[in-house]
């Protein structure tokens, strides 16, 4: 059987964006780390139909400990920190995508995390 990838993007609940700008971040994060990864993960996760799935953390500390977990699976990743123009302070750390990479890989650094909810 084929190994699955996704990517997982991981949004900061302590900053309470408003539905569009918190779509925005996500969007960010999804399309920077697809834009960073390999062109062999990126052709599996093509071909799993470029699976999406989005978490939460409750603050920065939560986005930190997801970017050292990739870090240690050497797993492809986008931090995205706002630009400072509507809602947030400029350089405020939002939100972290994982992937495109093998899915059990990223299990192992976001499995436990929540979906998020509207």
């Amino acid at each position: 059987m084929t190994e699955l990838y996704k990517q997982v993007i991981v949004v900061r609940l302590d900053l309470n964006m408003s539905n569009g700008k918190l779509a925005a971040q996500v969007a960010h994060a999804a399309t920077s780390a697809a834009l960073s990864a390999h062109e062999y993960d990126i052709a599996r996760w093509r071909g799993n139909g470029m699976a999406k799935i989005v978490l939460s953390v409750p603050d920065i500390f939560g986005l930190a400990l997801v970017q050292s977990n990739a870090t240690r699976y050497d797993l492809n990743m986008a931090a995205i920190r706002d630009a400072g123009r509507t809602e947030l302070a400029p350089e405020t750390w939002t939100v972290i995508a994982v992937g495109p990479n093998q899915a059990s890989l990223i299990d192992r650094v976001t499995g436990s995390l929540p979906l998020l909810r509207g």
